[in-house]
């Protein structure tokens, strides 16, 4: 996955945020926090656990996310398990996150079906996103994104 897949990708899912959950929503709105967990890897390419926590902050450090986020008086937290994980190896000080208050979980699931011919393969991914409302354990928010890689080429061994 590129930067700009990534930065695509935000911008489509904000605008898809914008129009659902967080239709209605001002900077005035009652803080909503949503904890965010490492990507789900269905893909046929390997992503270390550093990698999976690396896309998430991406998504949420994007521009198109940052935005709605002020906008709508959301916030992004990491999800208890990376910051155990953190703190444990130093890199987090220990009082950090203390006052999470966490109303939502963001999940998200990448899989990716591959085509392959004589002269090409395309790797096709698709990544779903999902929000889960804590309280009631409902998911309030999902959404799918997909982008397509064609590797062109004599593929015969």
């Amino acid at each position: 996955m590129t930067l700009d897949d990534v930065e695509a990708m935000t911008t489509e899912m904000s605008a898809s945020l914008r129009r659902g959950l967080l239709s209605g929503r001002s900077a005035s709105s009652e803080e909503m926090r949503i904890a965010i967990t490492r990507v789900e890897n269905r893909t046929r390419h390997l992503m270390d656990p550093s990698e999976q926590w690396a896309i998430m902050d991406r998504v949420a450090k994007s521009v198109p996310i940052t935005t709605l986020a002020e906008e709508a008086n959301v916030r992004f937290v990491l999800e208890r398990d990376f910051e155990r994980e953190a703190k444990a190896r130093g890199t987090l000080p220990a009082e950090f996150g203390r006052e999470r208050r966490v109303t939502h979980v963001m999940r998200a699931v990448f899989d990716s079906p591959t085509r392959e011919g004589l002269r090409d393969r395309t790797d096709a991914y698709l990544c779903r996103f999902s929000i889960l409302e804590l309280s009631s354990g409902e998911e309030v928010w999902a959404d799918s994104f997909d982008f397509k890689r064609v590797a062109r080429g004599n593929f015969l061994d």
